[in-house]
């Protein structure tokens, strides 16, 4: 009976203090299982992650001023200006 009116309380009561009890619960429940197992299923401490790079910022230069900075790996290659473009 008790653990009626507890689950009652988390799910449908639109309190406050319902809601402070969900959000703890959940943050508790990624902490403690969900990235616990996903750990073990992925064999890693990190199964979670993000990549951030910058490769894709060219800090507004143009094509051109980009290309004259570049193009020597390219040209190495035997790929044009106008191939890349």
């Amino acid at each position: 009976m008790k653990l009626k009116k507890i689950w009652d309380f988390i799910w449908n009561n639109n309190s406050l203090a319902s809601w402070l009890v969900t959000l703890v619960l959940a943050m508790l429940i990624v902490k403690f299982i969900f990235f616990p197992l996903a750990g073990l299923i992925f064999s890693t401490q990190f199964p979670l992650v993000a990549v951030v790079s910058s490769s894709m910022e060219h800090n507004g230069a143009s094509f051109d001023e980009w290309w004259e900075a570049n193009k020597g790996w390219y040209e190495e290659r035997e790929i044009t200006e106008e191939e890349f473009r």
